[in-house]
């Protein structure tokens, strides 16, 4: 996996730290910056096929603003993206607990193999 060298000289050592606790940063190296791709291509084929498919389709899923409606505690929530209008349930036991109706979220609505 190739990497490349910072053109910004930053005085703060805890800088790089703080990046990688950033899912941001995370979601925009493992997709924009091609990592999650690269990992299908070198060990995909240790994946079961379903696994490898449904990995592959994430590849296919663009981040976006979202716009929670709904909110049902540590079950889920129900997302519609502000680009396109489109809604989704998710299924999630964590960010139902945070979220609350009306907030706008940055996320990557992937599927999980089964739906709601």
């Amino acid at each position: 996996m190739g990497y490349e060298r910072c053109r910004h000289a930053d005085d703060d050592p805890d800088a790089l730290e703080r990046a990688l606790d950033d899912p941001l940063v995370i979601d925009a190296v493992l997709f924009e910056g091609g990592a999650f791709a690269e990992f299908l291509e070198m060990r995909g084929w240790l994946l079961p096929d379903d696994e490898r498919l449904l990995a592959e389709q994430w590849l296919l899923v663009e981040r976006s603003v979202f716009d929670v409606e709904q909110v049902r505690r540590g079950q889920g929530v129900t997302l519609r993206d502000v680009r396109t209008g489109e809604r989704h349930a998710v299924r999630e036991r964590t960010a139902s607990r945070q979220l609350e109706p009306g907030q706008l979220i940055c996320t990557r609505v992937l599927p999980a193999g089964t739906p709601c």
